[in-house]
């Protein structure tokens, strides 16, 4: 039997992915909402959610930063970024801990989104583009730092593209920014790219690094109690999170990180790293052997 990546609790993994559901749940609400009193349409029910930089900067509407994200524009575009956040949060949560990978999603979705209306505003403004005017949603921009984040925890050196030939692996980063752009032209180029940009801000500056505040926050908000992940000493031992409490706060990670692989027979040669066979395909699918890591989806922009 094929390996399969283990699959124990992922409080984070389902937390976000719930709020993501029910953000779509009540997007479909809101729409049908809208149907039956006559106003408006699933367009108009869109651009009340999203990232719009011209309403936050002129109208200071800061919370669309925050539910942009969560919301997608329709149910394909939803699973797919859910399949892409399944794949690297479980891999995450294990490696980094619950509330570390968080508070990682979170500062992600706001650093990200301010960049961006940073960015949109520079744009029109320099280039005379409508990139001010433009509708962001979903989980997209996240899902692009985490990849870039991922592949430095990792130390990921070389990608195989379909088996043909390597490349370095920062490099699939930006094979799949053009390659969504191609296959999926509405997609939301830039808010991709700042995604890509925070990643790197994490790589600099890892969640790590506030170890000991999570550990603070968890024991003054009682988390104690809650099945979290958190982080074990680095060692050769795997995983490098577990279940429980752990009396290991501010472990540095100097040792390269892996990733616990099962086979059903629960042969330990069987046991991989990310260093191993690794796939690509060129609409941002990354496989390790059998397990995807990352299905990196396009963000739906309405103009």
């Amino acid at each position: 039997m094929r390996n399969m990546l283990r699959v124990e609790i992922s409080a984070v993994v389902l937390f976000v992915g719930g709020l993501c559901v029910f953000a779509s749940c009540l997007e479909l609400f809101t729409h049908l909402a809208r149907l039956v009193v006559g106003y408006g349409g699933r367009a108009a029910n869109e651009l009340h959610w999203c990232l719009f930089p011209e309403s936050i900067l002129l109208h200071k509407q800061l919370w669309r930063i925050f539910t942009a994200p969560f919301f997608h524009a329709g149910f394909l575009h939803l699973v797919l970024n859910m399949l892409a956040w399944w794949q690297m949060g479980i891999i995450l949560e294990r490696i980094m801990g619950s509330l570390e990978l968080l508070f990682l999603v979170l500062t992600s979705a706001v650093l990200s989104g301010l960049l961006q209306v940073f960015l949109a505003l520079e744009a029109t403004r320099i280039f005379h583009t409508s990139s001010v005017y433009s509708c962001t949603l979903g989980l997209s921009g996240v899902l692009f730092a985490l990849q870039v984040f991922l592949i430095k925890e990792l130390d990921l050196n070389t990608l195989s593209v379909f088996g043909l030939f390597n490349m370095p692996a920062q490099l699939t980063v930006y094979v799949s920014l053009f390659a969504i752009q191609l296959f999926f032209p509405r997609a939301s180029f830039l808010g991709h790219l700042c995604g890509i940009l925070v990643g790197y801000f994490f790589c600099m500056f890892p969640p790590r690094l506030a170890r000991n505040g999570f550990a603070n926050i968890e024991s003054s908000m009682k988390l104690e109690g809650i099945p979290l992940w958190r982080p074990s000493p680095a060692s050769d031992s795997l995983p490098y999170a577990s279940i429980g409490n752990a009396d290991n706060q501010g472990e540095n990670w100097s040792n390269r990180f892996r990733v616990w692989f099962s086979s059903e027979q629960g042969d330990s040669s069987e046991r991989e790293t990310f260093q191993d066979e690794v796939e690509f395909s060129p609409v941002g699918t990354r496989s390790v052997n059998v397990s995807s890591v990352s299905r990196l989806v396009p963000e739906k922009e309405e103009a």
